[in-house]
C-alpha cells in the first residue's frame, strides 16, 4: 500500500513527476485542475478513466500540488496482488477530515464480495459534502461504472485514453509538421514506447491494459473469450466494418487485397480461432468498449443497422494496421486512414462522448451510389459534414463528385440543415466556393465548427477564399 499526506504527498508528487521525465501535463489534468480543484463550489467527484500508460497517475499529481490546502491523502494499492481492503481504506479516512481525497488503483482494492461498495457510497457523500474526491484506477470499466451506482449524478468522468495532435506535440515539445504528424498517427497515445514496437509488446498492452480491465468488470466470462472479443472487434475496426449482424467477419477489401484473413490474425496474436463468442457477448463488450472511451462508434445516417468503428488510442491502431495489412513501414494509403480515425475520434471525444451532448456523430455511405462521408456532426437542427485528408497542399480543392458537395446530403439528413462543410487537412486554412457550396478547408481540428458562417466571413477578411 501506498499511502501519503499533506507535505509528503506534495513532495511524493514531485518526486514521481521527476522520476516520470515529464515535462508537461496532458490536458486532463489542466481541466482538473482549473475546473475542479481550484472551484470552490463543486458537489461531484472526478473520475478519471483511461488505458494504462496514459498519464492517469501523474496527471493527478501534477494537478494536486495546486491544491490550496495541504488537508490531503493519497491512497493506491502497490499492486494488483495487493491485499488492501476497502474497508480497511474507508476506517482510515473515517478518522479525519479531509479537504482532498485521492484514491489510485481504486479497483484493485479487495471488496468483501457483498455486491456493495460502502467506501463509493462514503466517497460520494463527501463529494456531496464539497469535500474534492478523485478516483482513477488501470481497470477503467469498474471504475466507470460506479458513474451508475454510487456515483451517479454524482461524478464527472474525464477519460485519458484519446490523445489529440495538438497534446501530443505539446507533451513532447514538437513542431507541427509532417513528421511530427505521422509520429503521432503511429505512435502517439502511449507513454510506455515499447508498446508499439512488436505484436508481442502489443498483445501484452491490449491484455493488461483492456482484457484484464473487462476481465475485472465481467468475471462472468472467461478471459480467453473476452480477449478473442477484443481481437474481433478490433480487426473490424481496422478494416472500417462492423454491422450489428456480424456472425462472421464482414468482407472488406476497398482493393486491398493483401489484408489478412481473420483467422491468421489471430494466429499472429497466439489465439484460438475456435473460441465460440456468444453474439449478445460480443455487443455487451464491443458497447463497453464505446463507453470507457477505447473505440468510437459511429451510426450510418443512411442505414440504422450499419456502424463503423474506430479504436481511439494511435499506437493500437498503428500497430494493428501493420498486421491486418501485412506490412512493415504503413505506406501514405494507411496513414491516411489513421488521420481519419484521429479525427473523428477527435470530434467524438470532445463533442459526442458526452451522454448529455447536444451533438451526435455519424458517417453517410449509400448502397446506391458512392456517396461517402467520413462523419456528420450534428443537433436537432443543424448538421456539419466532414471530410478527412491527409495532405499539406494548401492548393487542394475537392472533386465536383466529391459527396460533400452533393445535394443528395441533404435527403439523409431529416429536417436538419446542411449548415456547413468542412474538409479536415494539413494545408492553410481556406474557403472554397464549388457546386453552390462554400467548404471550408482547416488544420485546426478545435474551432468552433457551429460558427461556420463566421469562419467564411474570418476568411473573406484575410483573402483566404477562393473561387473555382
Amino acid at each position: 500500500m501506498i499511502l501519503k499526506k499533506g507535505h509528503d504527498l506534495i513532495a511524493f508528487a514531485a518526486q514521481e513527476i521527476q522520476a516520470g521525465n515529464i515535462k508537461h501535463s496532458r490536458n486532463f489534468a489542466k481541466v482538473l485542475k482549473d475546473e475542479y480543484l481550484l472551484l470552490k463550489n463543486t458537489r461531484r467527484g472526478i473520475l478519471i478513466t483511461g488505458l494504462r500508460s496514459t498519464g492517469k497517475t501523474i496527471g493527478v499529481l501534477q494537478a494536486i500540488t495546486a491544491f490550496p490546502s495541504d488537508n490531503i491523502i493519497y491512497i493506491s494499492p502497490s499492486s494488483r496482488e495487493d491485499s488492501l481492503t476497502k474497508d480497511e481504506v474507508l476506517e482510515m479516512l473515517k478518522a479525519t477530515n479531509y479537504d482532498l481525497i485521492f484514491l489510485d488503483e481504486y479497483s484493485w482494492m479487495k471488496d468483501d464480495n457483498s455486491g456493495k461498495d460502502p467506501l463509493a457510497a462514503y466517497l460520494a457523500g463527501k463529494a456531496q459534502e464539497g469535500i474534492k474526491v478523485i478516483i482513477t484506477g488501470t481497470d477503467s470499466t469498474k471504475i466507470h461504472g460506479l458513474l451508475n451506482t454510487e456515483f451517479i449524478h454524482r461524478a464527472v468522468q474525464l477519460n485519458t485514453t484519446y490523445f489529440s495532435y495538438d497534446e501530443y506535440c505539446r507533451l513532447y515539445e514538437l513542431d507541427k509538421n509532417d513528421s511530427s504528424m505521422k509520429d503521432f498517427l503511429t505512435c502517439g497515445g502511449i507513454f510506455e514506447n515499447h508498446a508499439c514496437k512488436t505484436y508481442g509488446s502489443m498483445k501484452d498492452y491490449i491484455k493488461t491494459a483492456i482484457v484484464e480491465n473487462l476481465g475485472a468488470y465481467y468475471p462472468q466470462y472467461e478471459s480467453s473469450v473476452i480477449e478473442a472479443a477484443v481481437y474481433k472487434i478490433f480487426y473490424e475496426c481496422i478494416c472500417k466494418s462492423y454491422t450489428k449482424n456480424a456472425g462472421k467477419i464482414p468482407v472488406f477489401n476497398n482493393g486491398r487485397n493483401n489484408r489478412l484473413a481473420y483467422a491468421d490474425f489471430l494466429e499472429n496474436f497466439g489465439i484460438r480461432t475456435d473460441i465460440e463468442i456468444k453474439q449478445n457477448v460480443l455487443r455487451e463488450i464491443f458497447y463497453k468498449l464505446n463507453e470507457i472511451g477505447v473505440v468510437v462508434v459511429l451510426n450510418n445516417i443512411a442505414y440504422n443497422n450499419r456502424e463503423r468503428a474506430y479504436i481511439t488510442n494511435q499506437t493500437i491502431s498503428a500497430q494493428l494496421t501493420k498486421c491486418v495489412y501485412e506490412v512493415n513501414e504503413l505506406p501514405e494509403t494507411y496513414i491516411g486512414d489513421l488521420f481519419e480515425a484521429s479525427v473523428v475520434c477527435h470530434a467524438y471525444m470532445q463533442y459526442a462522448y458526452d451522454k448529455n451532448s447536444p451533438f451526435e456523430m455519424y458517417y453517410a455511405e449509400t448502397k446506391r451510389s458512392t456517396l461517402e462521408i467520413d462523419f456528420i456532426l450534428c443537433d436537432k437542427r443543424k448538421a456539419y459534414l466532414f471530410e478527412c485528408k491527409l495532405n499539406d497542399n494548401s492548393n487542394m480543392k475537392l472533386n465536383n463528385t466529391a459527396s460533400i458537395l452533393q445535394d443528395s446530403v441533404s435527403d439523409l439528413l431529416g429536417d436538419r440543415e446542411a449548415a456547413g462543410r468542412y474538409v479536415i487537412y494539413q494545408g492553410k486554412e481556406k474557403a472554397v466556393k464549388q457546386k453552390d457550396c462554400t467548404v471550408v478547408f482547416t488544420n485546426n481540428w478545435d474551432i468552433d465548427f457551429s460558427d461556420f458562417s463566421r469562419h467564411i466571413e474570418r476568411l473573406k477578411n484575410t483573402d483566404n477564399i477562393l473561387c473555382r
